[in-house]
C-alpha cells in the first residue's frame, strides 16, 4: 500500500519528522546553554549601540528623492530591545577533601574438603561361585493367537495368551 492510498501514513511520517526536528533543536539549545553561551542574545539582531554611528543630516547630500521625502515627517517608532536576563548567583562549591586510596584486603580463603575416592571392596572369590549367568530371554511381538493365514514370521513371533501366563508364573516362582 502506498502513501497515496493511505494519507494517514504520510501524515504520521511528517509528524515523526517534525518531532525529530524539534527534539534536535531543543537538544542543541540545551547543550549551548550548558556550555555557558547565551544563544538567545547571540542570535538576536544587533542593537543600535553595536553598529557604526549613522551620518547626520548635514553630512548627507540632498538628492531629488530626499527632497521629496523631506516633506514627509518621520515619527519615531518603538523598537524592541531585549530585556536583561537573570543571571545565576555564584554558589560556593566545596573543594574535594583528600582521601586515602582504598587498600586491598584479601578475603579469607575458603577451604573445601578434597573429595577422596573410596574404592569398593573386591568381591570375595570362592571355588563354588560361577561367573556364568543364564538369563531367559522371551522374545514376543504378539501375545495373541496368530491368524490362520498369517505369514511365517508372524507365527514365530507370537505366543498364545495361556502359554504366556504359564511362562510368567514360572519366572515369578523361580526368580
Amino acid at each position: 500500500m502506498s502513501n497515496v492510498d493511505n494519507p494517514r501514513r504520510s501524515t504520521d511520517y511528517m509528524g515523526c519528522a517534525g518531532a525529530l526536528f524539534l527534539l534536535v533543536l531543543l537538544a542543541s539549545l540545551l547543550v549551548s546553554l550548558l556550555a555557558g553561551r547565551d544563544t538567545v542574545s547571540s542570535l538576536a539582531p544587533p542593537t543600535a549601540s553595536a553598529t557604526a554611528p549613522l551620518p547626520t543630516l548635514a553630512q548627507l547630500q540632498p538628492s531629488p528623492t530626499s527632497q521629496a521625502l523631506a516633506l514627509v515627517t518621520n515619527t519615531p517608532t518603538a523598537t524592541i530591545t531585549p530585556s536583561p536576563t537573570a543571571t545565576q548567583t555564584p554558589t560556593i562549591t566545596p573543594s574535594p577533601t583528600a582521601t586515602l586510596p582504598p587498600t586491598f584486603t584479601p578475603l579469607p580463603a575458603v577451604v573445601f574438603p578434597t573429595p577422596t575416592f573410596t574404592p569398593l571392596p573386591a568381591p570375595m572369590l570362592t571355588d563354588n561361585i560361577s561367573f556364568t549367568i543364564k538369563v531367559p530371554i522371551l522374545m514376543y511381538h504378539y501375545v495373541s493367537t496368530p491368524p490362520n493365514f498369517g505369514d511365517e514370521l508372524r507365527v514365530r513371533l507370537s505366543t498364545e495368551p495361556v502359554a504366556f501366563r504359564e511362562q510368567m508364573r514360572y519366572l515369578a516362582e523361580n526368580g
